[in-house]
């Protein structure tokens, strides 16, 4: 933790050359954020090809949308469409059709997140109710409906599962708001 802050302190003054030995090695548990680090370094010091693949790395191996707007946001315009190309077919292949879907969203590709939602309706994570609301609101107003009623329909069961009357409320207001 000390190393980390002694890094980031290093990187906002705009001293990525003195961080380099600090992110040497392994962090254990922690080398993820080593690699966010050591990527933002090489950015800073203009080392593309090195940074690139290091904010690649950690999408491909926990893909959120956090991590993908992280590795897309740094590219140039030229290299994104590839990246994006390749973003999608590793949301494709997610077991997590709401994680898929959210990604797939955000990449600007609806028609496979509702390729997805539909196909595997069964397996979408209602206990996810805090932040997929969200997600049929913005495919419903796309008109994809599909995706939504799937959506709605693995969260409503859920509520109904669990007996839960709170997230009915909240999700009965998105859904009237969608409409």
């Amino acid at each position: 933790m000390q190393t980390e802050a002694i890094v980031r302190a290093y990187l906002e003054v705009d001293r990525p050359e003195n961080t380099m030995k600090w992110l040497e090695g392994s962090w254990g548990h922690l080398d993820d954020r080593r690699q966010r680090l050591l990527a933002q370094a090489h950015g800073q010091l203009g080392n593309a090809e090195l940074s690139h693949p290091l904010w690649q790395a950690p999408f491909e191996k926990s893909p959120s949308i956090e991590a993908v707007h992280l590795w897309l946001d740094q590219l140039p315009p030229q290299q994104r469409v590839a990246a994006m190309e390749r973003a999608g077919h590793v949301a494709l292949a997610l077991p997590n059709p709401g994680l898929a879907a959210q990604i797939l969203v955000e990449l600007h590709r609806e028609a496979d997140a509702e390729a997805v939602l539909v196909g595997m309706a069964a397996a979408i994570d209602a206990a996810d109710y805090f932040m997929l609301p969200t997600l049929p609101k913005t495919l419903a107003e796309g008109g994809r409906l599909k995706a939504a009623t799937a959506i709605y329909r693995a969260l409503l069961l859920n509520i109904l599962q669990r007996a839960n009357a709170r997230p009915m409320t909240m999700l009965l207001g998105t859904w009237s708001a969608c409409n």
